[in-house]
């Protein structure tokens, strides 16, 4: 068995127990993926996260960081040191954009199908050899980090631009 088909049965695992009402949180808190950050509390319904910030506040916090614990196990071997920085700010980012359009007291079922979702998408990715993070970048930076400051308008500094234009250089066709 492959180590994509490991994290194909990991996924399928996780969604049935997502969707059977069964995902449980752990005794254990984890709160930190890379430097995506996991915060108990709430930012307020539809309220978006500070900009460029990679933080996650949400009352389903201990769910979110099991879920992002057993993404990483399910994902060993696909996701490097390198590459890891990436995969957390996707997954931070979709929770994020859930909370964003989502009201309060709504099911914490469907934010962590969001994130299995994105999971599944980084998968493909990976399959297809189209998962990329930077080699080398200022501070933790990710992909993900640029282009959203990118489709918000915002300036790069000239070594997130460098980073990015040199990883843009680095890609395929």
């Amino acid at each position: 068995m492959t180590a994509i088909d490991r994290a194909e049965e990991a996924l399928g695992a996780l969604e049935a127990s997502v969707a059977s009402g069964t995902f449980r949180a752990d005794a254990q808190t984890y709160s930190r993926f890379a430097d995506v950050k996991l915060i108990a509390g709430d930012r307020g319904a539809g309220a978006a996260p500070a900009a460029g910030a990679r933080e996650v506040v949400t009352p389903y916090a201990a769910l979110l960081g099991t879920l992002f614990v057993r993404l990483r196990d399910a994902f060993m071997g696909l996701i490097d040191h390198v590459s890891k920085d990436e995969f957390y700010a996707r997954l931070g980012h979709v929770a994020n954009d859930w909370h964003s359009r989502t009201l309060l007291g709504a099911d914490s079922a469907e934010l962590l199908r969001w994130v299995l979702q994105e999971a599944r998408v980084i998968l493909r990715e990976i399959e297809r050899g189209e998962f990329d993070g930077f080699l080398v970048a200022p501070g933790e930076m990710a992909v993900a980090d640029v282009l959203r400051r990118l489709e918000r308008g915002e300036t790069l500094s000239e070594d997130e631009m460098a980073a990015y234009e040199a990883f843009m250089r680095s890609r395929p066709g």
